[in-house]
């Protein structure tokens, strides 16, 4: 199974010198990029999966370039309830100013990740697969 996505993601980022006399500067800056991407999945069983989320944005808007990649085991303990464990890249490059108000931010995040999704509403034709 696979799925596509067209969103949006939003940075903000603050930082704060303090030195014990004088000016504390600090600054944020904040953006927003537009992203799109996909979804795999691979049931093992109709409770356990393996998921691979990734996309990639920025495109000049925000960032000249902002990716993710995400795989994932995925345990369904409930219609409505879902663990999720895998590892995570984030990476964003964004630029802005020039000289001294130069803000340059080219990282790549990554580490294990773990979650759990409770959904409020079950998607009409989800609900009416699992009834029949």
């Amino acid at each position: 199974m696979g799925g596509r996505a067209q969103r949006a993601r939003y940075f903000s980022l603050s930082t704060e010198i303090r030195r014990r006399f004088g000016r504390n500067p600090s600054r944020t800056v904040d953006w927003w990029d537009p992203i799109v991407g996909g979804r795999y999945t691979y049931p093992f069983r109709d409770d356990l999966s393996f998921d691979l989320r990734g996309d990639i944005g920025g495109f000049g808007v925000g960032s000249d370039l902002a990716w993710q990649l995400y795989p994932y085991v995925k345990w369904q303990f409930g219609e409505r309830a879902s663990l999720q464990a895998g590892f995570r890249w984030l990476s964003a490059d964004y630029e802005e100013g020039s000289g001294l108000n130069q803000f340059l931010y080219d990282v790549v995040s990554e580490g294990a990740q773990v979650g759990v999704t409770l959904r409020f509403w079950v998607h009409a034709r989800r609900h009416r697969e699992h009834a029949n």
